[in-house]
């Protein structure tokens, strides 16, 4: 089975059959998916914004779930509010809109520049962590905050980049 069948039986779980239900109060809106993850969705919690994300394996999902832990007080990182380990769900502080999603042409989005270096070196220099996958897909702005998302590849060691 591909990941597009795997996708589209976790999104039917989630939406028909109230799977993971019991960590949001509604489910908003159906968000792109990147290649870690099965379902992904804008959701209400208490009444505030939240992202619900379920990983396709176990060891990416203990990564990431690891590394929002290890940024919890970093300003540039959203929270973790909760997350359910047999279902590989993380549910994530809502952080803003994406700039690869806001503009369509990288000039539009190098506003943003700054605010993604301070983002960038507020967690090399304060946690130590790379985040390896540094890309505008994974950075989200809100309130003029640039914060660092999708954090499977994020490490104390720099990966080999193109």
């Amino acid at each position: 089975m591909g990941k597009a069948e795997i996708r589209e039986q976790y999104k039917h779980a989630v939406l028909d059959n109230g799977y993971t239900s019991n960590l949001v109060d509604k489910s908003l809106k159906m968000l792109k998916a990147g290649s870690n993850t099965v379902y992904i969705d804008l959701c209400l919690l208490n009444n505030k914004k939240v992202v619900r994300k379920i990983c396709y394996s176990k060891g990416m999902y203990t990564r990431e779930k690891r590394n929002y832990i290890r940024l919890a007080d970093c300003d540039h990182v959203p929270a973790l509010v909760n997350f359910e380990d047999d279902t590989n769900t993380l549910i994530i502080e809502y952080s803003g809109k994406s700039p690869a999603n806001m503009f369509k042409w990288n000039l539009e989005r190098e506003v943003y520049l700054p605010l993604v270096k301070t983002a960038y070196y507020d967690m090399y220099e304060n946690y130590g962590l790379h985040h390896n996958d540094l890309k505008w897909k994974n950075i989200t702005i809100m309130d003029n905050v640039a914060y660092l998302i999708d954090l499977v590849r994020s490490d104390y060691i720099l990966a080999d980049q193109d």
